[in-house]
C-alpha cells in the first residue's frame, strides 16, 4: 500500500533531520543549514497542496473534474519547487558573497 511506504518515508526523513550532520567550516554549515529548512519547507507545501486537493475529491463529478484536479494539484506542486529552488539558491548565492567578501578582507591571497 502506498500510504504504508508514505509512513515509512517519513519516519526515515524524520530520523534523517535529527541526524544532519555538524561541519566543521561554518560556511558549509550554513548552506547545509538552508538545505534542510528548503526540504522541510517543500515537505510541508507538498502535505499541505496534497490536503487541498484530496478534500475536494468528494466533489468532483466527471472524469474531466478529476483530471482538472489533478492537473492543478501537479502545477502547484511545479510552482513551490520553482519557487523554493530560487529562494535556497539566492540564499546560498548570497550566503557565499558575504564569505567572498569575508576572504578579501582577511586573506592576503585571494583566488578569483
Amino acid at each position: 500500500m502506498p500510504h504504508h511506504e508514505l509512513l515509512r518515508n517519513w519516519d526515515r526523513f524524520c530520523q534523517l533531520l535529527d541526524q544532519v550532520p555538524k561541519h566543521q567550516q561554518t560556511q558549509i554549515q550554513i548552506l547545509c543549514q538552508y538545505y534542510v529548512e528548503h526540504h522541510v519547507i517543500l515537505i510541508n507545501d507538498l502535505l499541505s497542496v496534497s490536503i487541498t486537493q484530496l478534500e475536494k475529491l468528494g466533489n468532483l463529478t466527471t472524469a474531466a473534474d478529476v483530471i482538472y484536479s489533478f492537473e492543478t494539484f501537479s502545477r502547484e506542486l511545479n510552482k513551490k519547487l520553482t519557487f523554493s529552488t530560487k529562494q535556497f539558491l539566492h540564499k546560498s548565492l548570497e550566503n557565499i558573497a558575504h564569505y567572498n567578501a569575508w576572504l578579501k578582507d582577511n586573506t592576503e591571497f585571494v583566488v578569483n
